[in-house]
């Protein structure tokens, strides 16, 4: 049966009354961590991709200014 008596015990807290187990919360906090990590470096390689795309098209109008 459903005891009332035991959900607000003198000296609990909402902050207190959570499991002691924090091995699923540190888990959670690590994929968040990964994805921000992940988040930073697609986006980096997407610049990266174009910084190196007019770089070679820089040498490639070079080369052919050259060689005519």
């Amino acid at each position: 049966m459903f005891n009332v008596k035991h959900l607000a015990e003198p000296g609990d807290n909402a902050f207190t009354g959570f499991p002691r187990n924090r091995s699923g919360a540190t888990a959670i906090e690590y994929a968040l961590i990964a994805a921000i990590i992940s988040i930073g470096i697609v986006s980096s390689a997407g610049t990266l991709g174009t910084a190196i795309k007019a770089t070679y098209q820089s040498v490639s109008t070079k080369v052919v200014d050259v060689s005519q």
